[in-house]
């Protein structure tokens, strides 16, 4: 008699757990390495944005007075 073997549902992240482990040694760090890349490119943009907040905000609204040894000067922020 034929037995129906009857698998549960698998989880599609256990076929992308597998696949990984089948991956050669040169391709895993491949991959380690983009992930690294992507995180640093994210910590950078983070770091670049929170600058550019900082510097907007920082500046003092309305009109800036400067007076020097070029003389007066008067900018509108």
């Amino acid at each position: 008699m034929f037995r129906l073997h009857v698998f549960p549902i698998a989880d599609p992240c256990l076929f992308k757990r597998l696949k990984y482990l089948q991956l050669s040694p040169e391709e895993k760090l491949v991959n380690r390495n983009a992930l690294y890349m992507l995180v640093g490119g994210l910590v950078v943009l983070v770091v670049v944005l929170g600058v550019y907040i900082y510097d907007k905000e920082s500046k003092p609204d309305g009109v800036e007075l400067k007076i020097g040894e070029g003389g007066i000067s008067i900018q509108e922020n």
